[in-house]
This record gives structure tokens, C-alpha cells and sequence, in this order.
């Protein structure tokens, strides 16, 4: 976790975003997403179908947060893919910041239902 903070600095000092895929079974992939949520500065907001802890919001809700701004953000895919809502969160983001991406294992994913369809 160390290397993500400090290169999080570098994003920030460069005005970058990035996008950080975490890709495999349920449990490890919400395990890791806690950690990285946990070791990042700042506001991490949550976009999934299963509450979180704050800042959280479905992505049905998400338009209602259009012209805000934040630190970090996670989006949970594993139970579907909302590809307007994953475009809407990229863009609250600020310079320096991570886009999380939750997926199910990658040679799973394409035969998994996706209750977004």
C-alpha cells in the first residue's frame, strides 16, 4: 500500500487519474477494494448495488451527484455493468485521483449474468 500512496502523490503532483481494475472471486475483490478505499486520502465514494459504508451511492443515484467533485472513487461491477453510470463517475473526479473498478474474475465475467442488461 505503500507504492499506491506514493504514487497517488505522483498522480497528484501530474494531474492525473487512473484506473485500477481489481478482478476475481467476490470476497478477495471487495477485500482488496476495502484496503485500497482504507489507504487512500481523502473522499472514496462507492458506486454498487449493496450499501457501504459513506459515501456511498447506487448508480441509479448517481446523476444526483453530477457537478460534485471527489478524491477517489470505487465502482462495483460484479453484479452489473452500468456503463453511463461508470462514464458519469469518471467524470467527478479530481486530479490525483483513482477510479476503482470491481469485477468478477475476467474468465468468468462474459458468461455471469449482469442484472444491468
Amino acid at each position: 500500500m505503500d507504492e499506491l500512496r506514493h504514487l497517488t502523490a505522483q498522480m497528484a503532483r501530474e494531474g492525473v487519474r487512473r484506473l485500477l481494475v481489481l478482478s476475481g472471486d467476490d470476497a478477495w475483490t471487495l477485500h482488496q477494494a476495502q484496503r485500497v478505499r482504507t489507504a487512500l486520502a481523502g473522499d472514496g465514494l462507492w458506486v454498487g448495488p449493496r450499501p457501504m459504508p459513506e459515501p456511498y451511492v447506487s448508480s441509479a443515484a448517481l446523476k444526483s451527484l453530477l457537478g460534485r467533485e471527489f478524491q477517489h472513487a470505487f465502482f462495483d461491477a460484479r453484479e452489473g455493468f452500468d456503463v453511463a453510470a461508470f462514464a458519469a463517475l469518471a467524470g467527478t473526479l479530481r486530479a490525483g485521483s483513482w477510479l476503482v473498478l470491481l469485477t468478477p474474475d475476467f474468465a468468468q465475467w462474459p458468461a455471469r449474468p449482469d442484472a444491468d442488461s
